[in-house]
């Protein structure tokens, strides 16, 4: 079984890992902010941002080739319009 992080698919079972970060203290700070004053950890806050800008560089990726391999110049308006068709085909 799999489940949707952002789009992303990951596998219910699937291994896990551990990694260390460095993180400004200011952000740290606000995280355990955001721990004591919600029902959300820091570990939820940091793979639910993480799952977002994974899923954003993704995208761009795709938008990105896709605009090259047409070999025309797009307007950010139907730059837009081709990621949201882009979504919708989800490629």
């Amino acid at each position: 079984m799999t489940r949707t992080l952002n789009n992303l698919k990951v596998k219910k079972r699937e291994e896990k890992e551990k990694i260390t970060v460095e993180l400004p203290k200011s952000w740290v700070e606000h995280l355990e902010y955001l721990e004591k004053t919600t029902s959300k950890s820091k570990n939820y806050y940091i793979k639910k941002c993480l799952g977002r800008y994974l899923e954003n560089a993704h995208e761009y990726e795709i938008a990105v080739k896709s605009l090259k391999s047409s070999g025309r110049t797009y307007t950010s308006k139907e730059a837009d319009e081709r990621l949201r068709e882009l979504r919708a085909k989800n490629v």
